[in-house]
């Protein structure tokens, strides 16, 4: 089972999330950009879902630094990723 990792702005480990091998395969053939909107609408969608939090997915990147996408990091600058 592969796996997403999410880095704060001060570069320690905050979450680790389990996915498919055919996720992965979906999300490293986006763009960097679409990958990291992805995961963070994802992340957005569980949050609410599960904890009654309602996070933007713009609002989720703006607190990483980078994430770690089935071993590929992705830089996330300013909360945005373009």
């Amino acid at each position: 089972m592969e796996k997403i990792e999410f880095y704060s702005k001060e570069g320690e480990l905050v979450s680790e999330v389990p996915v498919s091998e055919e996720l992965c395969r979906e999300l490293l053939s986006l763009p960097e950009s679409e990958a990291l909107m992805e995961v963070a609408l994802n992340l957005s969608l569980l949050l609410k879902r599960e904890y009654g939090m309602e996070i933007s997915p713009a609002g989720i990147l703006k607190e990483l630094d980078r994430v770690v996408i089935c071993g590929k990091e992705i830089k996330v600058e300013g909360g945005n990723p373009a």
